[in-house]
């Protein structure tokens, strides 16, 4: 938790199994075990971390993959934003670097 910024060779990870997600209307509420709190996540953030559940990746790499995934353009999300979102999500638990990552279950 809370690695710090990372960078552009930072590869980023996310461990569900610390995690109890509940969809509701166009948000995901996600309380995260560990430090006990609730997150609110939009589509982009969400889309993010199923991602990086699955695989972990770079940021590069994971714009690529969620621009496919949510059939947007750099354009619609520039990687400064999907950078900004991984520095966030990084800064309350949900993602960690791969060199800073832990497991729950």
């Amino acid at each position: 938790m809370l690695a710090g910024p990372g960078n552009q060779n930072t590869v980023w990870t996310a461990d569900k199994s610390c995690c109890l997600v509940r969809p509701y209307d166009e948000t995901w509420y996600v309380y995260h075990r560990v430090s006990g709190e609730t997150h609110i996540l939009n589509f982009l953030s969400y889309e993010i971390f199923e991602i990086l559940c699955d695989t972990p990746l770079k940021s590069s790499e994971l714009a690529q993959t969620v621009w496919r995934a949510l059939d947007l353009t750099e354009e619609d999300c520039p990687l400064s934003l999907i950078d900004h979102t991984l520095n966030d999500m990084d800064n309350v638990g949900l993602i960690s670097p791969l060199d800073h990552s832990y497991k729950c279950a």
